[in-house]
């Protein structure tokens, strides 16, 4: 017969002495082929023999060294008490068990009861009412296909989006909304860094480049605004259309195209493109793309060409403060960025090229307020200046990003040119006074707008050599 132990519920487990291990025990019970007489407890550890019935409530124990186990008597200190492990009936789980069979006959007697469908339907007015009521299975599993969708990941819909580019093969004037659809979908996928890359690995950028010349402005505009999304904040996408040729036709599309919003999205492409990249900009400045610039300041003046020569304005901010930010720098790359940045040389070439006075002239022109119009301006500057419930007037904006672009240049190539600069001074002047006049009447703690003008003015009469003070001597 195998050896089996029963261990009984009260127990504990004693520490071990030596090499002994102790467990109190409710009953134990050793039955094998030998005898089988009762065990005699004594207050002395005694080994129990195999067959033995050792009695309840005597102190057991597992002898580790030799393996036999061994009982006694309790002594008075280990008799069971109020600490002691006993047996409890759990009478809630009786209820439980008892509620869960009464729930099961219930709901047995229940089912038995339900009324056939069948026998409940009997007339065709019946039969119309369960059409109408509940949906066949038909209607059912149809319902059920439209809504099991096709999920597929980013980098399958960008190779399918572009499988149907190639494959339109569509004429300009047929399809041209499908093909647009298409490339706006591109576009918004790009945006995502790694579909970026993905989307140059795929050869993208060979595809979409040549519709830069397409007859129609629409798919002009929307390429170059694809192109421009791929290349932002995006080194892999702006090498790959550096080397792709990219740099010559967005530049050519700046200078000659006619549509004013193919213009602005070539132009935020082209500046996606050099934007923290001093080998493309060397090659902006090689290509002639300051001339190409240019283009956009000559003419006449009308609000589509206001908003792009605002957008050169702050590129050559922003890119004369690249360069400050490199000399800045204590990285590692710190030496070879600025002998790039210097390579580049874009700083004399803006000096060479007239950007210091075309700069000027673009603040000077958004300092001039008309005559017919000056006293209402005026009145809608105070107003805005006390309350923010009235909007600022959008020439702020405009005078805010031209001033920038002038400050990054007296800080750099112009800023021999600018000082002692008449025109210069008169504008700073004007807008000078003005802005502090506003920004004393400010009120509002979190709304410091021109206060803000005022500063940045109050920096660039500094840099032109204009003496200066403080809004309260003004």
């Amino acid at each position: 017969m195998r050896l089996c132990v029963v261990f009984a519920v009260l127990f504990f487990v004693e520490a071990v002495i030596g090499q002994f291990a102790t467990v109190r025990m409710k009953s134990v019970v050793v039955k094998d082929d030998e005898e089988d007489d009762d065990f005699v407890a004594t207050e002395e550890w005694q080994t129990v023999k195999k067959g033995q019935s050792v009695p309840s409530g005597l102190h057991v124990r597992l002898n580790l060294e030799t393996g036999e186990t061994e009982a006694k008597l309790l002594d008075p200190s280990e008799r069971p008490g109020a600490t002691a492990v006993a047996p409890v009936y759990d009478e809630a789980a009786k209820d439980e068990n008892s509620d869960i069979t009464e729930n099961k006959e219930r709901i047995r007697e229940s089912i038995l009861n339900i009324e056939s469908v069948e026998d409940s339907i009997t007339t065709e007015e019946d039969i119309e009412r369960v059409r109408k009521r509940f949906r066949s299975y038909d209607e059912l599993k149809k319902k059920f296909e439209e809504l099991n969708l096709n999920i597929k990941t980013d980098l399958e819909l960008l190779n399918e989006l572009l499988a149907k580019f190639r494959a339109s093969e569509l004429k300009e004037d047929e399809g041209e909304d499908e093909l647009i659809a298409i490339l706006t979908d591109l576009e918004y996928m790009v945006h995502q860094v790694d579909n970026a890359k993905e989307f140059v690995q795929a050869g993208g950028i060979l595809e979409i480049l040549p519709l830069l010349n397409a007859t129609s402005p629409r798919l002009r505009s929307v390429a170059a605004h694809l192109l421009g999304s791929a290349a932002q904040s995006n080194p892999r996408v702006q090498i790959a259309l550096l080397e792709a040729g990219a740099l010559p036709a967005l530049v050519r599309a700046v200078a000659l195209d006619t549509d004013p919003t193919v213009r602005s999205r070539t132009l935020f492409a082209l500046s996606c493109l050099i934007r923290n990249f001093p080998i493309a900009q060397a090659q902006f400045v090689t290509e002639g793309g300051l001339s190409g610039l240019a283009e956009l300041f000559a003419g006449g003046d009308s609000h589509d060409k206001l908003k792009l020569q605002l957008k050169v304005a702050t590129l050559l901010q922003d890119l004369l403060q690249e360069r400050t930010d490199a000399l800045m720098a204590e990285d590692k790359q710190r030496e070879e960025r600025i002998r790039q940045y210097e390579q580049a040389g874009l700083e004399a070439h803006l000096s060479e090229q007239g950007w210091c006075r075309r700069v000027v002239q673009l603040l000077a022109s958004q300092a001039q307020v008309p005559a017919e119009g000056f006293n209402k301006v005026r009145r809608d500057d105070f107003s805005s200046a006390v309350s923010q419930e009235v909007p600022v007037l959008t020439h702020h904006d405009a005078v805010e990003k031209a001033a920038g672009a002038v400050l990054a240049l007296a800080r750099g190539p112009c800023q021999k040119e600018y000082r002692g600069n008449s025109r210069l001074i008169s504008v700073i002047n004007e807008l000078r006074v003005w802005y502090s006049e506003l920004a004393s009447r400010e009120t509002q703690p979190d709304g410091q707008y021109f206060s803000g003008l005022f500063e940045l003015f109050d920096q660039l009469s500094i840099e032109v050599g204009i003496k200066t003070g403080t809004k309260d001597e003004l």
